[in-house]
């Protein structure tokens, strides 16, 4: 009867745990500030006239920050535009013509 209380309280404990685990790491894994519609509007007030081809949510846990990669055409340049998915700031551009 002390064994079967005992593993009970454990299963009990070890649910606890996970649980608790779980819903921390669902906390840190909120969508981003900024929404699709707003990176790609940002993208293409620095690359006026240009055609979106696509549109990319980066999630990284290294040093680099969350950010949306709008990637643009005009012409035969494309443009990779990254935005930081909390602030809106642009963090990157890459300009790529085609020969």
């Amino acid at each position: 009867m002390q064994i079967t209380t005992k593993i009970i309280a454990v299963s009990v404990g070890t649910m606890v745990l996970v649980g608790a685990g779980s819903a921390a790491f669902a906390m840190t894994r909120e969508g981003p500030a900024i929404t699709r519609e707003q990176a790609v509007k940002i993208a293409q007030t620095e690359v006026p006239g240009a055609r979106v081809t696509d549109v990319d949510y980066e999630h990284r846990w290294g040093t680099r920050p969350a950010h949306w990669d709008v990637e643009l055409k005009t012409g035969t340049t494309e443009h990779d535009v990254e935005i930081h998915a909390t602030t809106g700031k642009i963090l990157d551009h890459d300009v790529e013509t085609d020969d």
